[in-house]
């Protein structure tokens, strides 16, 4: 891979005023877990309804997942001590985060074909991970740069492009479809977090309405994104945006929900917690 490192901070742009909240659709709700697994993540689903995420084991450590035809199968990056995949493509192709020390302060992103994996480290990055795959193989994700800031990134020929929300102080990009279209999250001089579109060379912030935290995850062809958001109660709660409408997207009875990926068919995977505070998988279609 090339080593150089481009940098990407455009003008922005938020979503326009017209947009709004309204009841989530109908949609049928299953949850799911890794066997034998105390905590289960669903991070990302493709067109072949491939699930993709992480879960912990009873020792504590975290591994990879694949689920498809409703068998799991736990992958890990050789050598590592924790292992997540947080996008995939259609062709099976998936993305993530390995840790090779213990205490997790050094991260590094992976790139998965089935067979072999690729590792994804930004230029002079000391922390990185890779978060969302197209099929054209562009990369997305987020590292740290050695005076600690965190950027987002796009992986793509071998070159990496740094990409900046303007006056942001925390950029991460989390998704990207097949149309080149990016979502990811900032986070502005008062702190606070929102997502964010990039399509086009243009910045678009996204804020669920009276949210005080917004995150977007993935987008699909048709420009549907998903994400999470925070109300003041503190509560955590999975969103749609589509055709500037936002709905919420929770798990029924669910102590906190988060929509972390979608399909091109509007089928929705995240993350559940129940009453316990146990952390199960879900999926979610109309």
């Amino acid at each position: 891979m090339r080593r150089s490192l481009l940098l990407l901070a455009l003008a922005a742009a938020t979503l326009p005023a017209s947009a709004f909240a309204q009841k989530a659709p109908r949609y049928t709700f299953t949850s799911f877990d890794v066997p034998g697994s105390t905590s289960t993540r669903g991070f990302d689903v493709n067109n072949a309804g491939m699930i993709v995420g992480d879960f912990v084991d009873v020792a504590g450590v975290t591994h990879g997942y694949f689920r498809s035809g409703g068998s799991f199968t736990q992958v890990d990056v050789p050598g590592s001590v924790g292992t997540g995949f947080w996008g995939v493509n259609d062709f099976g192709v998936g993305v993530g985060r390995y840790d090779i020390n213990p205490n997790f302060a050094e991260a590094h992103g992976f790139v998965y074909d089935g067979t072999t994996f690729t590792s994804v480290d930004a230029p002079g990055a000391t922390w990185t991970v890779a978060r969302g795959i197209n099929n054209a193989g562009t990369v997305v994700g987020c590292y740290i740069d050695v005076a600690g800031r965190n950027h987002g990134f796009l992986l793509s020929g071998g070159q990496f492009t740094a990409i900046d929300y303007p006056n942001a102080s925390f950029t991460q990009c989390s998704g990207i479809n097949n149309n080149g279209q990016v979502v990811g999250e900032y986070r502005d001089a008062a702190g606070k977090y929102h997502g964010f579109l990039l399509s086009g060379g243009r910045f678009t912030s996204i804020d669920f309405p009276k949210a005080i935290d917004t995150r977007a995850y993935k987008i699909n062809l048709s420009g549907q994104v998903v994400g999470h958001y925070q109300l003041a109660n503190g509560v955590y709660h999975g969103f749609l945006l589509s055709g500037g409408t936002y709905t919420t997207v929770d798990y029924p009875n669910a102590t906190y929900s988060s929509a972390n990926g979608i399909s091109d068919a509007g089928e929705i995977v995240g993350r559940r917690d129940d009453a316990t505070g146990k952390t199960h998988g879900f999926y979610a279609a109309k």
